[in-house]
Formats: C-alpha cells, sequence, structure tokens
C-alpha cells in the first residue's frame, strides 16, 4: 500500500515517521473522498534560517543544510589544522550545503568578495605574486576526489586529511570551500574570516525534461522553480518528506512549474523563484512551509494525489454554483474573523541587492484597510526563499489583498458538484443573497452520501479575484526606498447602460479559413471604474419560447462576437453583461432583448476560395490572385472578396469570376450558373478550351518520362439541335511555374499536360439559348504511357453560351 494510500485508509501505525509528518501537516484525513488545502503561511520557524547565514559555525552534530536556488550563506567548519614554519598556514574546510549542487561560484571572507570563478581579488596577491590565501571548492557530487596536494602546495603535516591513508576524505555529498590562509595581521586583523559562498544548488528532477529520469539523480539540472524544488523535497528519502512520485499529480506539477517560470513585470523578470536553505535541524512540516513561502503556495490533496499549487488565478469552473445545484444548507459569512484580516504585511527577506543579507522589503499597507479595521492590523511574513525585493512586495500584497477577500460560503451540492476540486475557482449566483457570478475560491470539498438526495458534495468556498495576483503593479519600490505602499481604494462598479447596447446577426471569422454566424454585440463602457473585463451571456429562445443559456464569454473590450451553435436560428435573444473592475468587484447584471435576428450562412465564404481585401467593391486584380493562390486565373476561375471590420467581422462580401476578354466580372454571390465552367463561347469566332492535368491526376504515382496520347473524344452534352459535331482536340505539354516564398524557391517545379478543345461558330449557330445560356460538354479520353504502363482518364470540358 502507498503511504499516502495508507494514511488515506486511516493505516497511519505502520507509516509512523516522517511521512506521516508530512501527510498530517498536509492535512490528509482519514476519509478517503476528502480535499484538503494546507495553510500557507508560515509558523513561527523552529531554526532561523535567514538571520544565520554568513557565519561559520563548529559544531560536530550540526544539522545538515541543503540549498535550493541560489544562495550566499557560510556554513559549518568540519576541519582546521596549522603547519608551515611558526605555523604561518592556517588550513580550513567549511561545509557549505549537504547534497550535490550545480557550482560554487564565488568565495568571500567577512563579506568581501576574495575568488570568483577560480579568479582571486587583488587584495590577495603579494607583490612578489604569491597567494596570501588559496581557495579549492567542490561541489558534493557523490564521486567527487578529495583536495590534492599537487595543485594546493599542502604540507605534509595535512597530508593525512588530503590525500593519505588508506581511507581518504573526499567528504561525498558535501558541497564544500577549501582554504588556506597565510598569516596576515593587515589582511586580517581580527583573525580568520567568515568564509562564504555565493553557490547555485541542488540539481532537481523536471517532469517536463525527457532526458530527466525521475529514479537517476545523474540526469537532473539545476533549477530555481519554487515547484520543482518542493517536489524535490518531498520526494527525497534522504532528508526529505519519503514521499513517491507516485502519489503525485504529476501532469500538475508539470503545469505548475511552466506556470511558475513565465515572465511577468516590466522590467520582466521569473514570476515565481526558490532561493534559500532547508534545515533538517527542523520539522519537515515547517520546511515545506517555508519553501511555500516564496510562490503563496499551498500543497492540496484531491481525487487521490498531492498537487502543488502556486498562487495563481485559475478560470472559474464550467459548472456555475447557483439554486440548481443547492440541495441542502447554503451559509454566507460576509466579514473574515479580525485575526484573518490583515491592513499591513511586513516582515523580512535575505536580499540579492545588498549581498544577501537578512534586511526588510517594503511593507504592504492600505490607509482604506486601516479606516475600515479601525487601526492597524498586522501580519509579519517572513520570506525566506525569496532574494528579490519586488518579488517579496508582490508575495506579501497577494497576502494582503486575499485577507481582504471577506466573504466565505458553506453549502451541501448535487452530485453535479463532483468535479470540483480544491482550488477551484467556481462562479456563484444565489438571488436570494444578492450573490450574482461572484468568484469563489474552494479551499475544502467533501463527498459524502445520504440516503435521501444520494451522493452529495459540502463545500466550503472563499470569496477570490483575479486581480488580487497582479505581477504589473506599477506600486512596486526598489530596495533602497522604505515608504509604505497604499493599495487602491475600493470603487463601486456601475453597470453598462443598457441604452447603449446593440446587436444584429451577422457572419465573423474565427480562425484561418473558418466562417460562423453569430451575434456581434456592442455597448458603451461605463464611468467611474477601470474595467478589467466584461461577462457577456446570450440567452436565445426556442419556438415555445423558453430561454435557455447557450453561451458565456469574456472580452476586455466594449464589443463581442458571439457565435450561435444551435442547429435553429433564435430570432429572439438576451444579451447580458456584468462588468468586472481591476480589483476584481463586479457591477450588477444587465441584460436586453433582441427580436427577428436575421443570420446569414456562412456557407458561400466557407467553401470558396477568398481574399481578404479593404474594398469588396473593388475587382481583383491578376496579381493578387497569383499572390494567394500562385497560378494565375483560368477562365472561369472564381473568388470572393470579404471585407472584415477590425473585429473579424463581414462587412461587404462580393464573388467575381475570371472572364478574358472582360477580364474579372462582378458575380452575384448567390448565382451558382456559372460555376465550374471551362470555357465561355462567343457568337461569331472560334472558342478554345483548354484544361491543364498534373501527371497526379492521370497517375496514381510520381514517374518521369511520361508519353501522353488522345484516344477519343465525344459530345456528351449538346442544346445546339445539331448532330454529332466535328472536334479539334489537342494535347500540349505544360509545365507549372516554379513556387517561390521570399524569393526562394519552394519544391519542384511540376510536368503536367494541356488538352485544348477548339469549338467551331456551328457549335452554336442557329442554336436556342435556354435561361440565357447554352451548357456543352466534350469527353476527351486521355492516355498516360509510363514504363510500359498505360492508364485511361475521362476529361471533361464544359462551357456555356451567355
Amino acid at each position: 500500500m502507498a503511504i499516502v494510500g495508507g494514511i488515506v485508509a486511516g493505516a497511519t501505525a505502520s507509516y509512523v515517521g516522517a511521512s506521516l509528518v508530512v501527510a498530517v501537516g498536509v492535512g490528509i484525513a482519514a476519509a478517503v473522498a476528502y480535499d484538503y488545502a494546507m495553510d500557507a503561511l508560515m509558523e513561527n520557524a523552529t531554526v532561523d534560517t535567514m538571520g544565520g547565514r554568513n557565519v561559520n559555525t563548529k559544531d560536530t552534530t550540526g544539522a545538515r543544510e541543503v540549498v535550493y536556488g541560489k544562495i550566499r550563506k557560510g556554513g559549518n567548519i568540519l576541519w582546521q589544522d596549522v603547519a608551515g614554519e611558526s605555523n604561518k598556514y592556517l588550513y580550513q574546510i567549511t561545509a557549505i550545503a549537504h547534497s550535490e549542487c550545480q557550482s560554487i561560484d564565488k568565495v568571500y571572507f567577512d563579506g568581501d568578495e576574495a575568488w570568483s570563478g577560480g579568479v582571486y581579488n587583488s587584495n590577495y596577491f603579494e607583490t612578489n605574486n604569491l597567494n596570501i590565501v588559496k581557495i579549492e571548492v567542490k561541489t558534493g557530487t557523490s564521486t567527487q576526489t578529495e583536495i590534492s596536494t599537487a595543485t594546493t602546495g599542502t604540507d605534509t603535516a595535512v597530508d593525512y586529511w588530503v590525500n593519505d591513508g588508506v581511507d581518504k576524505h573526499r567528504l561525498s555529498n558535501i558541497a564544500y570551500v577549501w582554504t588556506r590562509f597565510t598569516h596576515n595581521t593587515e589582511k586580517f586583523p581580527n583573525g580568520a574570516p567568515a568564509v562564504t559562498a555565493l553557490i547555485q544548488g541542488r540539481k532537481v528532477y523536471d517532469p517536463r525534461v525527457g532526458s530527466h529520469s525521475e529514479s537517476n539523480p545523474a540526469t537532473w539540472a539545476f533549477s530555481r522553480n519554487p515547484v520543482l524544488c518542493l517536489f524535490d523535497y518531498l520526494r527525497n528519502e534522504d532528508f526529505g518528506a519519503s514521499i513517491p512520485a507516485s502519489e503525485f499529480d504529476e501532469a500538475q506539477i508539470e503545469s505548475a512549474a511552466t506556470f511558475c517560470d513565465a515572465s511577468v513585470g516590466s522590467p520582466s523578470r521569473t514570476r515565481y523563484v526558490c532561493d534559500g536553505v532547508v534545515n533538517t535541524g527542523q520539522s519537515i512540516r515547517q520546511n515545506i512551509k517555508n519553501l511555500l513561502t516564496c510562490m503563496n503556495g499551498r500543497i492540496t490533496y484531491a481525487g487521490g494525489k498531492l498537487r502543488i499549487e502556486p498562487a495563481e488565478y485559475v478560470t472559474p469552473h464550467d459548472v456555475t454554483l447557483n439554486e440548481d445545484i443547492i440541495i441542502g444548507d447554503f451559509t454566507v459569512t460576509t466579514k473574515t474573523p479580525r485575526q484573518d484580516s490583515y491592513n499591513l504585511v511586513k516582515g523580512t527577506y535575505v536580499s540579492e541587492h545588498i549581498n544577501y543579507i537578512k534586511t526588510e522589503y517594503p511593507q504592504q499597507s492600505s490607509s482604506v484597510y486601516e479606516a475600515d479595521d479601525g487601526g492597524i492590523h498586522t501580519l509579519n511574513l517572513d520570506l525566506p526563499f525569496t532574494t528579490n525585493t519586488i518579488r517579496a512586495q508582490r508575495l506579501a500584497k497577494i497576502v494582503l489583498l486575499k485577507s481582504r477577500m471577506q466573504s466565505r460560503i458553506k453549502a451541501k451540492l448535487n452530485a453535479k458538484a463532483l468535479d470540483y476540486r480544491v482550488g477551484d475557482n467556481v462562479y456563484v449566483t444565489n438571488e436570494k443573497f444578492g450573490i450574482a457570478d461572484a468568484i469563489y475560491e474552494i479551499i475544502n470539498c467533501q463527498i459524502g452520501f445520504d440516503s435521501q438526495v444520494g451522493i452529495y458534495v459540502d463545500i466550503e468556498a472563499k470569496e477570490n479575484s483575479q486581480a488580487t495576483y497582479d505581477h504589473t503593479a506599477s506600486t512596486d519600490i526598489d530596495h533602497t526606498a522604505g515608504q509604505n505602499i497604499n493599495l487602491p481604494d475600493r470603487e463601486i462598479v456601475s453597470p453598462v447602460d443598457v441604452s447603449s447596447m446593440n446587436a444584429f446577426g451577422t457572419v465573423a471569422n474565427v480562425g484561418g479559413a473558418k466562417f460562423a454566424k453569430g451575434v456581434f454585440v456592442t455597448w458603451s463602457a461605463p464611468s467611474g471604474a477601470t474595467v478589467n473585463r466584461y461577462f457577456v451571456y446570450l440567452t436565445d429562445y426556442n419556438a415555445t419560447g423558453t430561454p435557455h443559456w447557450s453561451t458565456r464569454l469574456t472580452t476586455s473590450d466594449s464589443n463581442i462576437f458571439i457565435p450561435i451553435t444551435t442547429d435553429t436560428d433564435a430570432s429572439s435573444i438576451r444579451i447580458h453583461v456584468v462588468t468586472e473592475s481591476v480589483s476584481g468587484r463586479l457591477s450588477n447584471r444587465v441584460h436586453k432583448q433582441f427580436d427577428d435576428m436575421d443570420y446569414p450562412s456562412p456557407q458561400e465564404f466557407n467553401e470558396h476560395k477568398f481574399l481578404y481585401v479593404d474594398d469588396a467593391q473593388t475587382p481583383p486584380t491578376l496579381a493578387q490572385w497569383d499572390d494567394a493562390f500562385s497560378f494565375a486565373p483560368n477562365r472561369g476561375d472564381r473568388v470572393t472578396l470579404i471585407e472584415l471590420t477590425s473585429y473579424n467581422v463581414v462587412a461587404d462580401a462580393e464573388t467575381y469570376y475570371y472572364d478574358p476578354p472582360y477580364t474579372v466580372v462582378l458575380e452575384s454571390k448567390y448565382d451558382e450558373t456559372k460555376n465550374n465552367q471551362d470555357v465561355f463561347f462567343g457568337s461569331t469566332a472560334t472558342a478554345t478550351a483548354a484544361k491543364i492535368l498534373r501527371a497526379s491526376d492521370l497517375i496514381s504515382s510520381s514517374y518521369e518520362n511520361i508519353a501522353y496520347s488522345i484516344i477519343s473524344t465525344s459530345v456528351t452534352d449538346s442544346n445546339d439541335g445539331s448532330t454529332a459535331q466535328t472536334v479539334d482536340v489537342a494535347l500540349q505539354p505544360y509545365t507549372f511555374p516554379q513556387i517561390t516564398l521570399n524569393g526562394k524557391p519552394v519544391g519542384v517545379a511540376s510536368s503536367a499536360v494541356r488538352v485544348i478543345l477548339s469549338i467551331p461558330p456551328s457549335w452554336y449557330n442557329n442554336a436556342t439559348l435556354e435561361d440565357d445560356y447554352l451548357f456543352q460538354s466534350v469527353k476527351v479520353v486521355v492516355r498516360a504511357s509510363y514504363g510500359g504502363n498505360t492508364t485511361d482518364t475521362e476529361v471533361f470540358l464544359n462551357g456555356y453560351v451567355r
């Protein structure tokens, strides 16, 4: 039985230890169908992993420290010895981190950079170019070798530690700095300095990378991604929680990691980054909580799997929580308890801007919230895995704004809510409480069974807003400033003015060459608030006048095209609009009904060749045909010119055909009588019809050196009242022109044959025209000979007299 599965089932006795502690800490209860989110806010740390980073310790039983991301830190002095004349050399090994790290980039002495990538600071060279210090680093691989006297010039007094004896001291899986100090009272007036290092930490498994193997650390790579770092800690059997990878929703882990990697803000920076130290001297639960702070994250248990979720606004669930699915109690709490609601958030982080020193980030506050609360209510939020001041501010601001999401609901729902899980956002509508499409985040979810109602779902949810998760706020300040940030005041959001709403049936381009019928809706933006987006609903009515919801869309513009997906057109529709401000506040819903709607068909656009143009009434040029279709037009070819508005809605459309000597002739887009004609006969002269056949039109495979011949010709349809006519047919070799793209040839010029048919005036002399045209068709059998094989193909050339 899997560890987490055993805990869920209640078999906890077998799993007492770190994994059980984590499972209980994450909140996995005894009920199988139970989703739970672990609180992401830190408790008071049992070990300060920030304030003591840049010092050295001597502790034979010291806890191991694991570095995730990029930080500067000191370590535990594992060994010291003196040697040389008058003991002028002090040798020291300082353990920086447990397990293999990516690199040790810089070494500092009491905060002064002494070594960078193998290059010494000039302060640590004497005039005769001899090192005052010598430095070697090891990154903590399992196979790393010992420090060699050949490269460091160590004295024989320390040979045993360095490379002598049967058991060599390689310090496997420990990243460390080896130093040799030369006694120098000018450089080191206070004795041996504190040794610290700028380090890129542990390599981790990334399920998104195909070359990574979950069971083979040699394939892993360094990453500052907080989801991947926490995923590594939770799985690690050496110093972590030892939870098998099979207990995690790996697809969600990949998605969450990608979300953290995204660039946000201006100047652009990675959304969430993990830079800090895991200290094995404190509880696994506390280490998890510390790791979660750098993404304001949480661990949820849903659907039998663990999920790592950074602070993220997710699109609300398709199933709306309304009266249709509520089967029991529905309670609303409109005021958050004082202990959970803050108007000022402050704390510390380790600043990369001032050489990785613990300092305070600019506190996040709101005078509006303070007035609401009748005084200052402070949350101390330390961020031990954050080193950037802008990220620290945004993390603190998310916590502050989430604490002001006052409303909470509890509800018992029917089986339609089975798709809900912890972390989902849902639209909540309840007329009794005056709630209209408010967004709530599910924080607790439990499935049960009742003999009266069957399967039910109990949920608890908290008000949420997309604006809470903003990473582009102009209120960010740099690390040198110390003032507070006053967050935007709340505003009352005005609804859209119903009288400004208009709608009409139309056809719109919905991607590529695909058109759809639908409704184009416009309105005027309301005053008094900065609009984030609109929620737009379309209700249509069937033949009996019964309304039903058919479409719900969002837009940031004051207009939208709503496709009609039903088989029958609704003659009466009702459009509803809700305004959302940038702070996530919603207006009241307003609506307007439109009757006698008319929808043009997109059929003619989806089935014909077309060009996008600025003016559909201007005939296309031959150059436009060639640019669009890579060939000059043949007589009778058709093209529809489509004129679109800036919203991809069809403003005008006209169809033209090519008909020398008239060149391009306007044709009604609903007239099909001239479709697929190869020749247009005149009245007094011989007419010529021609059709080009590619080799692929005659044989099923490509073949060179094809010979073409005519086997037979016959008139299959004649309306001229005469008997069989003389038919003059000839074949002419033809090569398609070479296609180019950006001035370079594409593919190979295709071989073909041209079938030429000459029609004398006698074919239509004395003929009676029906409906202003006379249709003629000639069948020509063309034989292709290749490699001892022959293939006969019937070719029809069609034409009409106008």
